[in-house]
């Protein structure tokens, strides 16, 4: 309830900042020469294209033991979650396909980019494994403790491919604009895919946008079974001396393993300032999807004894949802710098900090460029800025879950 609190805010709050920008009017470019205005918006290919490296943190590690509450006491239920650091490393450009200049009012482009980045969250659970450990249960008989595991991580996805199309246009006096776009993705480390489309909407100083992604492919859950007779691990001092009666006949376990690329939305507000153009503050909240499938569980009737059943029919769904709070500062022509915090559950989390390298050179910066700049509106300065998007998220599950055969005479 409170993610939806704060994405309700974070769009209230864009629709007055916007609002205020079209009542105020400030953000009109004035009478200037073509010449003038021609030179501030004129850019190539290099100013448009970055090699960039960053990191996200992890968090800390975190094990939870506890029991399941049955009668007996005797299942153990252990929760861990081991979020490591993310890294990245890419080179991205965004290139008009349409002609562009300083009279054009829409422009039609394209984005790419490609090198490692994303996470990867794996998710591990076991159910109903016994541990050669025997306790005596409430009704004075012999019993197994069985242990049951949640276990999840994350790692960085690997070298991914993006590509996408865009298009804008600028209001009739150039205070704003408003942007479409789509994209794929593609994982080639797990061939993951993705596709998404988004909104962006500018007026002077202040940004709003909006992505939603759905993941293509690998969704099924690809199911296994085993077993074991008269599993030896058990007895570590041996069978008992009344073998095969007294002797639990049968270890039998199913396994579900999958992945997919996972599905969601963004939502993001930014905001520029007019005298110091080199910086720029924003917020975005998001939420993914995560998978969730039954499990089998059956009993085994026509014989003395019965299959012990595991502790969950269902696989639940996890929502991976956060909300990051940052900043991107031009710090020279060249090198700038995106640094934030991310508050996220079961996922990777904390601080992060990207560092960018432009082949070319932005015209706004804090050492060696300008920080103002009155030839050209806010919102025609940006058109031909990079579509902010979310990295690809990969979930990963590989589930197992054990049933015994009982003995014919009861331990």
């Amino acid at each position: 309830m409170k993610y939806k609190l704060v994405l309700t805010s974070m769009v209230l709050g864009a629709i007055v900042c916007s609002t205020s920008a079209v009542v105020g009017a400030t953000d009109v470019a004035p009478q200037v020469s073509d010449t003038t205005k021609h030179d501030a918006v004129q850019s190539n290919w290099m100013d448009r294209t970055d090699i960039a490296v960053g990191v996200q943190s992890g968090g800390q590690s975190k094990l939870d033991k506890g029991h399941f509450l049955t009668d007996d006491q005797n299942s153990i239920y252990n929760k861990q979650s081991d979020y490591g650091n993310l890294t990245k490393a890419y080179i991205e450009t965004l290139q008009p396909i349409s002609h562009y200049d300083e009279n054009s009012k829409s422009v039609l482009f394209v984005q790419g980019r490609i090198g490692r980045g994303g996470e990867k969250i794996v998710s591990k659970e076991m159910r109903g494994y016994f541990l050669p450990e025997i306790i005596i249960n409430r009704n004075g008989q012999p019993s197994y403790t069985v242990k049951n595991t949640d276990e999840k991580s994350s790692e960085t996805l690997g070298i991914i491919g993006t590509v996408g199309i865009g298009y804008r246009r600028l209001s009739r006096n150039e205070h704003a604009y408003v942007g479409v776009n789509a994209f794929v993705d593609r994982a080639f480390t797990g061939n993951y895919n993705r596709i998404s489309g988004g909104v962006e909407y500018v007026n002077g100083l202040n940004e709003v946008y909006a992505n939603v992604y759905k993941g293509l492919g690998n969704t099924g859950v690809v199911r296994g079974f085993g077993g074991n007779p008269y599993p030896k691990r058990l007895y570590p001092n041996g069978y008992p001396s009344t073998f095969p009666y007294n002797t639990i006949p049968s270890e039998n376990y199913n396994t579900y393993k999958g992945g997919r690329a996972l599905g969601g939305y963004e939502i993001g507000f930014a905001r520029s300032f007019k005298n110091a153009r080199w910086a720029r503050a924003y917020v975005n909240g998001y939420r993914w999807k995560g998978h969730g499938f039954g499990h089998s569980q059956e009993y085994n009737y026509g014989r003395p004894g019965h299959w012990s059943v595991p502790w969950f029919s269902v696989r639940n769904t996890n929502h991976y949802k956060g909300i990051k709070i940052g900043a991107e500062l031009q710090l020279t022509p060249h090198i700038s710098l995106d640094i934030g915090y991310n508050n996220a559950n079961n996922m990777s989390k904390g601080m992060y900090g990207t560092v960018k390298y432009t082949l070319g050179t932005s015209k706004f910066a804090f050492w060696g460029g300008k920080h103002s700049d009155d030839t050209i509106t806010t919102a025609r300065s940006k058109m031909l800025n990079k579509v902010r998007r979310q990295d690809m998220i990969v979930e990963s599950f590989d589930d197992i879950e054990y049933d015994y055969l009982a003995p014919i005479d009861h331990l």
